[in-house]
């Protein structure tokens, strides 16, 4: 179902893996697919009506995000509005917003706060950091059609506590934060945050890489089974379907917070539901249905980028920041970045870290039209930028 019908379209023409046999519906072409597209697996255009019924007998619906993407919020928005409209969303859950912060969301629910005034009344910049706008539109529909929502995360200062000193370290005033009993992660999602480990580690400073790695897992664990713990909480109340705003490697392949939802709830219906970028065919495994969205990151540099296969584009720049005054332009396509050939957004990520840390500027070559121009963007102390 097309579910953002403005959205500008900027899309590469994949073809997905041909369909099992004896399918009902013909998967559409993908180079035809619009942002907000829902479909399966196997690439079937999936409606409304199709979503609403298969939700009918879910207990709990996973929408995954890249926490950049306005793309990606755009679609959980008309999500929650064609499942509100129905009666099928009981309550939103949020990985954003933690635990000590649900007063604020209950004035919230309540009609004290509006959707203007929540982010400021949460002091989001400091329990989240990505934008507040692009979550807005979410908000303003669970507002207008009597969602309430609900925090499902522990407080970055339990966090840090349980990073420096385990378990053990969180005071006694913050125990209430953490969950009965921490479920360890599948066998299958050790060996991916392993490899998330490893591409994180060559960034540290020197440290005892195992004891970090432990402590790593914990954390991840920690994250994934309290938000199911929380979400299965809340429905024990409220009964029908919950729906839950998570980052994609909190939903993927149903590890995460998906595993944990069927310990502590057994019985109870699951549906994942995860963005696809248009840069690979769709995983099949990765997802119970999907959307299409693009791949953008807009940086506090004051650009935002979307990733193609093989390279990154300039798609918009924000007047009076860092970017603009550097002379970037959309459409500029970043061909390197510090010497590296820019073929994703990682490369971006790592660059931006590196330059923080040796204190000097962001270098960059981009090709624009058919012109190479050599870019460079001063880098301030802190948390890096191109984040």
């Amino acid at each position: 179902m097309t579910l953002i019908k403005t959205f500008r379209l900027w899309i590469v023409a994949i073809v997905v893996a041909a369909v099992l046999g004896g399918c009902a519906t013909t998967p559409m072409p993908m180079q035809d697919i619009l942002p907000g597209d829902l479909f399966e697996p196997g690439g079937e255009a999936l409606s409304t009506a199709q979503l609403t019924e298969r939700v009918r007998s879910t207990a709990y619906v996973l929408l995954g995000e890249g926490h950049t993407v306005a793309c990606d919020h755009r679609v959980q928005a008309d999500i929650l509005a064609a499942l509100a409209d129905v009666g099928l969303v009981s309550a939103l859950g949020l990985e954003m917003v933690p635990m000590d912060k649900q007063p604020v969301l209950d004035r919230f629910n309540a009609g004290e706060i509006n959707v203007d005034d929540l982010g400021k009344e949460l002091d989001w910049k400091a329990i989240w950091g990505h934008s507040y706008a692009g979550y807005a539109p979410v908000f303003r529909e669970a507002a207008e059609r009597g969602v309430p929502l609900f925090a499902l995360n522990v407080p970055k200062r339990v966090v840090r506590a349980v990073s420096a000193n385990g378990l053990d370290g969180v005071e006694e005033a913050d125990r209430q934060y953490l969950p009965s009993r921490i479920i360890p992660p599948t066998d299958d999602q050790v060996d991916s945050l392993h490899e998330e480990f490893e591409r994180h580690q060559g960034m540290m400073t020197e440290r005892k890489i195992k004891d970090e790695e432990e402590r790593f897992l914990l954390i991840q664990s920690l994250w994934d089974t309290i938000m199911a713990e929380n979400a299965v909480a809340v429905r024990g109340r409220l009964g029908g379907t919950m729906l839950i705003l998570a980052g994609s490697g909190h939903v993927e392949y149903s590890w995460g917070i998906p595993h944990r939802l069927h310990a502590l709830d057994a019985d109870a219906g699951v549906l994942t539901i995860m963005p696809w970028r248009g840069l690979d065919d769709v995983d099949a495994e990765a997802g119970d249905l999907f959307f299409y969205c693009a791949l953008t990151h807009s940086s506090r540099l004051g650009f935002t980028l979307e990733q193609f296969p093989g390279y990154a584009e300039v798609v918009a720049v924000a007047p009076e920041t860092k970017a603009a005054k550097a002379g970037f332009m959309p459409g500029d396509r970043i061909e390197t970045v510090q010497g590296m050939e820019a073929e994703d957004l990682w490369v971006l990520h790592k660059a931006a870290i590196q330059a923080k840390k040796d204190g000097v500027p962001l270098n960059f070559v981009v090709l624009r039209g058919e012109e190479r121009v050599s870019l460079s963007l001063p880098l301030s102390h802190g948390k890096p930028e191109g984040e």
